[in-house]
């Protein structure tokens, strides 16, 4: 969670997120992100995170895909 956008373009390209990225293809076999804003600065419930995976969230390409990745679907649980 981030307070604003600049933040998160800070964080992105930096260690360690960058190498976990470089890695995530093959650590995973299902990954995804969102992102959204919100009114408060306050951490969601789990239930409204995976709502927003299940509703908004785009698939990171992953080297060895679940058969739920190649069918493109999140799952909320």
């Amino acid at each position: 969670m981030w307070r604003d956008n600049q933040a998160i373009r800070a964080f992105v390209p930096a260690s360690p997120h960058r190498e976990a990225v470089r890695n995530l293809p093959h650590w995973c076999d299902e990954a995804a992100f969102a992102d959204w804003e919100q009114d408060t600065a306050d951490w969601p419930a789990w239930e409204i995170a995976q709502e927003k995976l299940a509703t908004t969230a785009r698939l990171v390409s992953v080297l060895y895909p679940s058969e739920k990745q190649k069918a493109g679907k999140i799952e909320s649980s």
